[in-house]
């Protein structure tokens, strides 16, 4: 434990942004897909709030069903994402709410019974907002008294629970099979434990998907779909000179999809995984760098290669 002068060296303004920027990795799934997010449930001080805004790029692989008739599918997504954090007190634990806005400009191309086809969209996607509360070792706090927690308590263990809505709000044309919003709402309760010690971070996040039904699915169909489960994992360090580095994988299954009642060959196989960097280029702003794989494990799919740049900026704790 160190002395109270060397806690009371220790200023938030230098502490907050350093654990906040693993928050605005900006998840992609609101506009790309499924997600991979370290350092999901990083303690925050009591009051704060950060604002992001990242841009990532997509390169995509897709795999249609023989039976469409698309064959040489290919996506290049372009998305600007807008990320607000605000952490507060739920009965003594430190709970957060997150609000997320994406914007997509993309081009989807393949050949259409071997015709070239191809697909320009310009829009928004479906917004996600989402309220996580970390119910073990993770103590509403403000200011100095969060420093000092977290000076003094350099092995600690957190758990918590979330449940995000992806409301269907985004672009979508029912005249089209290739959209950027799903026409749907999209539940996804979460379950996640982050152990750290000293600057060292390991993470297991659960995460379980229900989906309403799309009413208005191509050709006036309805589209059904059964839950999907995943898993992440995520190792991260801590380095002077104000930045970290981390890496992630993770793995989804479910998801059989019907249409009008009917079995399609169709179903969520992936794994993921990722690489990425953090650097605080002042006591209130952070920069992160990823990059990240998606590689389907089933004959209808997608492959996926992206990358995101954002910048996160913090105040009020």
């Amino acid at each position: 434990m160190k002395s109270t002068a060397a806690r009371q060296s220790v200023r938030p303004g230098w502490v907050v942004p350093f654990l906040i920027a693993a928050l605005f990795i900006l998840p992609l799934q609101s506009a790309l897909g499924q997600d991979l997010e370290p350092r999901r449930w990083t303690h925050l001080p009591v009051g704060s709030n950060t604002l992001a805004l990242g841009y990532a790029g997509k390169e995509t692989e897709i795999y249609f069903n023989p039976l469409i008739g698309i064959t040489d599918g290919t996506g290049d997504v372009n998305a600007w994402i807008a990320r607000y954090n605000h952490a507060f007190d739920w009965g003594g634990k430190t709970a957060r709410v997150d609000v997320i806005l994406p914007y997509v400009s993309g081009t989807w191309q393949g050949l259409v019974d071997g015709e070239p086809g191809r697909r320009d969209i310009n829009g928004g996607g479906d917004p996600l907002l989402r309220l996580s509360v970390n119910f073990i070792g993770a103590p509403a706090l403000e200011g100095q008294d969060y420093v000092d927690f977290v000076t003094d308590n350099p092995v600690r263990t957190t758990v918590g629970a979330s449940l995000a809505v992806t409301l269907p709000m985004g672009t979508y044309d029912a005249t089209e099979l290739i959209n950027v919003g799903r026409n749907r709402y999209t539940l996804r309760p979460q379950f996640g434990v982050l152990h750290q010690r000293g600057a060292w971070s390991y993470e297991v996040t659960t995460s379980l998907l229900w989906f309403t039904d799309n009413d208005d699915f191509f050709d006036s169909a309805t589209l059904a779909q059964d839950p999907v489960w995943a898993v992440q994992g995520h190792i991260t360090r801590n380095f002077s000179g104000n930045f970290w580095l981390g890496a992630g994988l993770a793995y989804a299954n479910g998801g059989d999809v019907a249409i009008d009642g009917a079995a399609v060959d169709f179903k969520v196989d992936n794994v993921l995984w990722n690489l990425l960097a953090s650097y605080r280029i002042t006591p209130n702003q952070s920069v992160v760098l990823a990059w990240q794989q998606g590689r389907t494990q089933v004959d209808v799919g997608t492959d996926v290669d992206s990358w995101l740049l954002s910048w996160a900026y913090a105040w009020g704790r």
